[in-house]
């Protein structure tokens, strides 16, 4: 017997309050996309707002939209607290801490965002 006639036997066996109790087989087989960064950076100049050339989070580089990379470069993708800094060429250095909250769970929803994005405005003042 397959994985996917056990699971429609379970479900029916356990009537849908079964199912909903159980959201690994209510999600078996579906194939979640990646999930969004959970920190979006978007750094300006603080004193007019504009664009920074030359600006990176963590040392890597930020155009005008970036996400949160963690100093191994890899994406947060997670909920939790995580330190960055911000620099660019004739700019102040900027540290920031950002919180990203866990998300509330919704019974029966496959590939739900464990978190909530955060988008946060970074400005850097000229030296």
């Amino acid at each position: 017997m397959n994985i996917l006639r056990l699971s429609l036997l379970v479900c029916a066996w356990g009537g849908m309050g079964g199912c909903s109790e159980t959201p690994a087989i209510e999600c078996l087989g579906v194939q979640c996309g990646p999930l969004p960064p959970a920190i979006t950076f978007r750094v300006l100049d603080g004193a007019d707002g504009g664009n920074v050339p030359g600006a990176r989070i963590n040392g890597f580089p930020c155009g005008s939209v970036c996400p949160g990379q963690l100093p191994d470069g890899g994406v947060v993708e997670e909920a939790g607290t995580f330190d960055f800094s911000a620099e660019a060429p004739g700019y102040q250095d900027r540290q920031l801490e950002v919180t990203v909250p866990p998300a509330a769970s919704i019974p029966g929803q496959c590939c739900g965002i464990p978190f909530v994005p955060q988008q946060r405005d970074v400005p850097l003042m000229p030296l």
